[in-house]
């Protein structure tokens, strides 16, 4: 079968596509899922034509050793996977974790001043964000003309919903 495959309970996905020559074959470990959830999205790359999953099967070889594959129906998107029954119970799931982004407040200053706050995840994100805005006429204050800049970015102590 595969390495992964052992004779003590074991329980393992082996999921077919249109895409790899072979199946993959992953133990339902989050980290599992994870590399599972990650693979899928490369070979789902427009390069490849779209991926199709042909065939999941759930592989649970028992303790004496008998092994038992049932058809299993997988999903995925950018945010994640789930693995369904025949019956659509839930059997193991994988979800992307939400991107953490905190709140920062810039100044800008030409000859006028302007304020506002940003998203990002960490201040040198942010001062790459404003770099940017800066770049592309973003954080033009007014129509005159640009005599001196500046700008600075802190954490915002504003409270999250």
């Amino acid at each position: 079968m595969n390495d992964n495959a052992r004779s003590d309970g074991s329980i393992l996905y082996i999921v077919t596509t249109n895409v790899t020559s072979r199946p993959i074959i992953v133990a339902p470990t989050e980290s599992e899922l994870k590399t599972l959830h990650a693979d899928l999205c490369v070979l789902d790359a427009t390069e490849n034509g779209g991926l199709e999953i042909l065939d999941t099967q759930r592989c649970v070889i028992s303790a004496s050793g008998k092994v038992i594959y049932t058809r299993v129906w997988l999903t995925f998107d950018q945010h994640g996977l789930e693995i369904h029954d025949v019956y659509r119970n839930l059997l193991d799931s994988y979800y992307v974790p939400a991107r953490t982004e905190k709140r920062f407040v810039y100044r800008y200053t030409e000859m006028w001043q302007k304020t506002g706050e940003i998203a990002a995840e960490s201040l040198e994100d942010a001062e790459a964000k404003l770099e940017t805005m800066r770049k592309t006429g973003a954080l033009i204050a007014t129509d005159g003309d640009l005599v001196d800049s500046y700008y600075e970015a802190w954490q915002s102590l504003r409270k999250e919903n």
